[in-house]
């Protein structure tokens, strides 16, 4: 996993990099590792505490499957939390990620992640950016310098939960000096999580409650799949999908993963084979 240099010049080339020229302080260069063809991607950086509660993991888990079978690249810091548990969805879902590192690229190799890199890697669906040298090991002042990275490679920001002093802000600010898009998850007044994304919500940002929110003002034409050709899964789906059932109802039923089970309705939704009703779904 040798790392590639792309230098200032040259991200004129790349679609995901050109708003790094934006930034007041523009990196002279920046390494990376893994599908290149990635950099002319649609991009959406996905970002959030460290601390995913359950809401936050259920938020993901509904709306990231959607995004990345719109053809959206998910774009995040690869922390735990809700920057690692988005990029695990969308890969899961067959989507692709783009992971900016808060240390050098070398470091890959001890990374807690470690495992979920070197797969997208090997499987061609992820890319992997630092603007350090690859030896430089993580301090606290790599992670606010990556904040900036993260901000200028999505196309839009979406906040998944974040308290009000979180670095997670730092990310957002970045966002904002570079005029993008905000999107915030609103939660709990009473969860410290969600006091920042609410906190955002308040002074302005988009308020995202399902994929659609988003995914309407990223103006992408999704390609459906043959409705002809259904997953021996989906065929299950839409015989138990006669009448309303949640996600939960199918889990039980058909003896499937929560996930699963989400992935596959998403792909029906797509089709216009199903339909949400409030909690629930049904054939179309």
């Amino acid at each position: 996993m040798k790392p590639t240099k792309i230098l200032k010049k040259d991200f004129k080339k790349f679609k995901v990099l050109n708003d790094l020229y934006n930034l007041a302080d523009v990196p002279d260069y920046l390494y990376i590792v893994g599908n290149i063809e990635l950099l002319s991607s649609t991009t959406l950086t996905i970002i959030g505490t460290r601390k995913i509660s359950s809401y936050g993991e259920q938020v993901i888990e509904q709306v990231v499957p959607q995004i990345s079978l719109s053809g959206v690249c998910v774009v995040s810091g690869v922390a735990y939390g809700c920057d690692y548990y988005a990029q695990k969805t969308a890969v899961e879902n067959g989507g692709t990620t783009i992971g900016v590192m808060g240390c050098g690229l070398d470091h890959i190799k001890t990374h807690q992640h470690y495992s979920f890199i070197k797969h997208c890697i090997d499987k061609n669906i992820g890319l992997f950016v630092s603007e350090f040298e690859p030896t430089e090991s993580a301090a606290r002042w790599t992670f606010v310098k990556r904040d900036r990275i993260m901000a200028a490679l999505g196309k839009k920001i979406l906040v998944i939960e974040a308290s009000i002093k979180s670095g997670t802000m730092h990310t957002v600010n970045f966002a904002l000096e570079l005029g993008k898009e905000v999107y915030a998850v609103p939660g709990n007044i009473y969860n410290s999580s969600s006091l920042g994304t609410n906190m955002l919500i308040q002074n302005g940002a988009n308020v995202l409650l399902c994929a659609d929110d988003i995914l309407d003002n990223f103006d992408l034409k999704i390609e459906k799949k043959d409705t002809g050709q259904l997953t021996q899964t989906q065929i299950f789906l839409m015989k138990e999908l006669k009448d309303e059932k949640t996600t939960v109802d199918l889990s039980r039923q058909l003896s499937l993963p929560v996930n699963l089970v989400l992935s596959e309705i998403t792909v029906l939704e797509l089709q216009g084979l199903v339909k949400r009703v409030g909690d629930k779904w049904i054939s179309s």
